[in-house]
């Protein structure tokens, strides 16, 4: 089972500084129990009776080993209430409290269950030695408090290496977008297509191709202006779009249909990734062949705080092979946007892609 990178860290660390804790849990302010119990006590001397020494207080080795003993089992079930809870911990409003809280409470009985199986193995809580057992749980804590200490300064810094990383990848992802986004649109191939299309509109009907070139120039000019721009206005990115269908309807006329069913309240407050729409309606006119016998019918409508573009399919024969770049680099920007990444619906006859609104 692959273990998360932000507990190994945790558990390299708990083997490097366990024995260096063990070290400093047998001073006589942290454990003054276990000290005294492994100095060998005066007794008096009787020739008959030799004195005899436990053979726990036989070695100065053997406290250490107790506490180091107590320290690996404190960072254990540390680790373990931190990777079996995680993702409850991560959740709860007083989730980190609520795993302090069970790790200082089986902290307690590992400090009790050490200290009752090594000095008194024949009693438990017995009235005459209960005021013993406050001494080994408040070492015990002290320990705990600087293991919790260790964990918690390692998964911050481990967060705060990841919100780099996401940070200079958004960055990154944006960057690319822009790049992606002038060589999607304004490539000389669209132009072409644009002024192709403006040519027999104008031999045509000059009210018609006059229009045409309105609409042209204002694409051409949001295009320009948002160059810097991550995230625009629904209304915005709506009527950009919009535009750009209209421009296509122009050209293909009743090959091509679309219906806008989106509340002016959504559009008016929510935001979508600039150029998000634009890239998902061309995938639509790129991907599918359509005719007046057969046209592709386009829908965009609101549900469950996602915009949603849905289209026909009638898949056609591309001139070059797709890449599906345009659409993995919308959600990754998604992913780091909203948290989520797109969601697509494809069956035999419909395609359906849900953009969730900021």
């Amino acid at each position: 089972m692959a273990i998360d990178p932000r507990f190994k860290a945790i558990i390299y660390t708990a083997i490097l500084t366990t024995p260096f804790i063990g070290m400093f849990g047998i001073t006589p302010i942290i454990n003054p129990i276990i000290i005294q119990h492994s100095i060998p006590s005066q007794q008096p001397f009787n020739p008959g009776h030799p004195i005899q020494i436990p053979f726990r207080q036989q070695s100065s080795f053997i406290p250490f080993f107790i506490v180091t003993t107590q320290v690996a089992l404190i960072w254990l079930q540390n680790i373990l209430v931190l990777i079996y809870g995680w993702r409850f911990f991560a959740t709860k409003k007083f989730g980190n409290l609520i795993r302090f809280i069970l790790s200082y409470c089986i902290t307690a009985l590992i400090g009790l269950l050490i200290h009752q199986t090594l000095f008194h193995p024949k009693q438990f809580l017995n009235d005459n030695v209960l005021p013993e057992y406050l001494m080994p749980i408040i070492s015990s804590f002290a320990t705990n408090t600087i293991v919790l200490i260790i964990m918690q300064l390692l998964l911050i810094r481990y967060s705060e290496t990841q919100a780099k990383i996401e940070i200079t990848e958004l960055k990154m992802q944006h960057i690319q977008a822009e790049h992606e986004k002038l060589l999607h649109q304004l490539q000389p191939h669209f132009l072409f297509n644009s002024l192709n299309a403006l040519k027999i509109l104008i031999n045509r009907d000059a009210e018609e191709a006059e229009d045409y070139l309105v609409k042209l120039s204002d694409f051409l000019r949001f295009s320009l202006s948002h160059n810097e721009h991550t995230v625009v206005l629904l209304d915005e990115e709506l009527g950009f779009s919009l535009t750009y269908l209209e421009m296509q309807k122009t050209r293909f006329g009743n090959s091509l249909f679309y219906e806008v069913n989106i509340p002016q309240t959504i559009t008016a407050e929510k935001k979508v990734p600039v150029f998000s729409l634009q890239l998902l309606l061309e995938n639509c006119l790129k991907h599918n062949a359509f005719t007046t016998e057969k046209p592709l019918n386009i829908q965009l409508f609101y549900k469950d705080e996602h915009l949603v573009v849905s289209n026909n399919m009638q898949h056609r024969k591309p001139s070059e092979p797709a890449t599906g770049v345009g659409l993995a680099n919308l959600s990754k920007r998604y992913k780091y946007l909203a948290g989520e990444e797109i969601k697509i619906e494809q069956t035999s006859n419909r395609f359906t892609v849900y953009l969730k609104l900021l």
